[in-house]
């Protein structure tokens, strides 16, 4: 039983930081590439706030700032886990700056940065061949072994229903915007679901800023898994 709760739990920290973007099938070894970044868009809103709450064997928010289509984006997740043992209290961050992304821990007052290659060389593509943000959100969601189910509506909005097939995850998708995600293992579940949705935000440059006094850390390997909704 110890073993499974805590497979769930680590299960579940992974994808509290699922940003709609995901971190992997990286550019390995050579030189970061130079010279001028492309216009890529990771979301088709060029800024917005989105908020959304945690229900289940779970409690707590988390919140997304956007800005420059996701070439700016900063997320704070705050949540108790429960378990029969435990509860387990988070409260993980990211900020993402190009193809920097910065991983918060607020309890710690740590920063772990990474320069995320994958990102970099989106970000350097040709001008013909960068994609729309719906044709990258897909080909990131299709390599990282998820498919499309079914559409339900979410609060009002057609949203897309992709599951993960080799895993426990379900997430509910509209116009790029994650509206729901629900993991399952066990006897236990965690839901995540949208409250708000405010493509209108005016975007202020201090939310994109690592906190004061965080110290840094050191990563022990290369980003290749999701930074993190």
């Amino acid at each position: 039983m110890e073993k499974i709760n805590r497979r769930f739990l680590s299960t579940i920290l992974v994808f509290a930081f699922f940003t709609m973007i995901f971190i992997g099938c990286g550019r390995k070894g050579g030189e970061p590439f130079s010279g001028p970044m492309n216009g890529l868009k990771r979301y088709p809103y060029r800024a917005m706030h989105l908020t959304y709450e945690f229900s289940g064997d779970a409690r707590g928010d988390e919140e997304l700032f956007v800005s420059d289509f996701g070439k700016y984006e900063s997320r704070r997740t705050r949540s108790d886990m429960f378990s029969p043992e435990q509860t387990m209290a988070e409260d993980k961050g990211s900020i993402t700056r190009g193809f920097d992304v910065y991983i918060l821990d607020f309890l710690e007052r740590s920063v772990l940065h990474e320069r995320v290659q994958y990102l970099d060389s989106i970000y350097h593509l040709d001008a013909n061949d960068i994609p729309t943000p719906q044709q990258y959100f897909e080909s990131e969601m299709k390599k990282n072994f998820f498919a499309i189910v079914g559409t339900d509506m979410i609060d009002g909005k057609p949203a897309t229903r992709w599951k993960q097939t080799d895993g426990d995850l379900t997430l509910w998708v509209w116009n790029c915007i994650l509206l729901r995600k629900h993991i399952q293992m066990e006897s236990k579940s965690i839901e995540m679901t949208i409250k708000t949705i405010d493509t209108l935000w005016t975007p202020d440059t201090t939310t994109f800023m690592i906190p004061q006094g965080f110290h840094a850390i050191e990563s022990p390997k290369t980003v290749n898994a999701p930074a993190t909704n």
